[in-house]
């Protein structure tokens, strides 16, 4: 089984390389909603930097639980694009900004179910990172997440992961699929343009 977990960059860097490992090996993409679509569903502001508590718990407990009933339906074989860590890393940082101790132990709890779900469940975590956006001082901050909050949250908890240097994206690509020890479907760069290609027209 190939059960494969993505972290690490912007939303549209992740999701292409997400997309473009899928299309290599064939297996499915899972994505997860965006925040605007549960802001509507349960009545939360329109903007996420804006959300306090217990919209930003709501917000993260409803995306774990849609990208839980998700990545079951597809079996063996998927690449979850974001992965049930992406809410997670974004809610964590918000813990040591809150003076209610009731507050943190829920995120901490809440932090306990999703690391055990991810250990049980993913066979292989990739954390996208962009040596060269790095090296020219630019942030890889998404809403909270950073490669530093990815590495610190799996380390604490003993998961195993993998770092993808993500600044050459062919390169990127081929090292995932030598790490999955498949035969890839197309070339990365046939890939690469391919999902680019679909992208575009979403």
């Amino acid at each position: 089984m190939n059960r494969i977990a993505t972290t690490g960059l912007n939303n549209s860097d992740n999701l292409l390389l997400s997309k473009t490992l899928s299309i290599m090996t064939g297996y499915d993409l899972i994505v997860g909603q965006s925040y605007s679509l549960f802001a509507h569903r349960y009545d939360l502001k329109p903007d996420i930097n804006l959300c306090q508590w217990p919209e930003s718990f709501i917000y993260c407990m409803g995306a774990f639980t849609e990208r839980l009933i998700a990545e079951q339906r597809y079996g063996e074989n998927f690449v979850s694009q974001g992965s049930v860590l992406k809410e997670l890393l974004w809610l964590m940082p918000r813990s040591n900004q809150t003076d209610f101790i009731h507050e943190a132990s829920i995120i901490k709890s809440m932090e306990k179910v999703i690391v055990n779900y991810a250990a049980k469940y993913y066979d292989v975590i990739f954390v996208y990172s962009d040596t060269a956006n790095t090296k020219n001082g630019k942030s890889e901050e998404n809403a909270g997440t950073s490669l530093k909050d990815s590495i610190n949250l799996l380390e604490a908890n003993n998961l195993l992961y993998q770092i993808i240097d993500a600044s050459d994206k062919e390169s990127a690509l081929s090292a995932m699929v030598n790490v999955l020890g498949v035969s890839p479907i197309l070339s990365a760069g046939k890939a690469l343009t391919k999902a680019q290609r679909e992208l575009s027209f979403k």
